[in-house]
Order: structure tokens, then sequence, then C-alpha cells
């Protein structure tokens, strides 16, 4: 049994990176398979961030082969409305 928040788009965020990964493991999946896949990225520009709490941020990431390595390109504005 999981509890999920009562808005919508929370609801679908929660269940994509918490009830699917755990329901993997559950199924016997080994860890590996269980988790999102990750890369570490740097972002194309400051973000504003929340002092008082984590949040996560929508974001495009995309290979800078100049760079050589993975850029971060916000979405634009975070309402709770947008996946």
């Amino acid at each position: 049994l999981f509890g999920v928040p009562g808005n919508p788009v929370s609801c679908v965020v929660t269940a994509r990176l918490l009830i699917e990964p755990a329901l993997r493991c559950f199924a016997g999946l080994p860890p590996h398979q269980c988790v999102h896949p990750q890369v570490d990225a740097c972002l194309s520009a400051t973000l504003k961030l929340d002092k008082e709490r984590p949040e996560y941020h929508r974001a495009l990431v995309r290979w800078d082969s100049i760079q050589g390595r993975f850029v971060a390109d916000s979405t634009g504005g975070q309402i709770s409305s947008r996946l």
C-alpha cells in the first residue's frame, strides 16, 4: 500500500520516482535495475531554489560535445500543474 499526494501531478511524480522503483525491487529485480538511471550534469544557468526545503526542478539534459559533459537546461516555470 502506497500513499501519494492529492495533487494529480505530484501523484504522478511520486509514483514515478518512488513507487515504480519499489515495485521493481518487490518483484525481485536486482538493485541496479530498481533505480532510475542517473548522470552528473552541470546547470546551464543559475537557479533560485527554496532554502527551506529540497525540491525537484524539471530540466532537459543534453550532451555538450564541446565541454565533454552533460548540461541541464531548465524547462521554465516550475508550477505544480506541469509535468
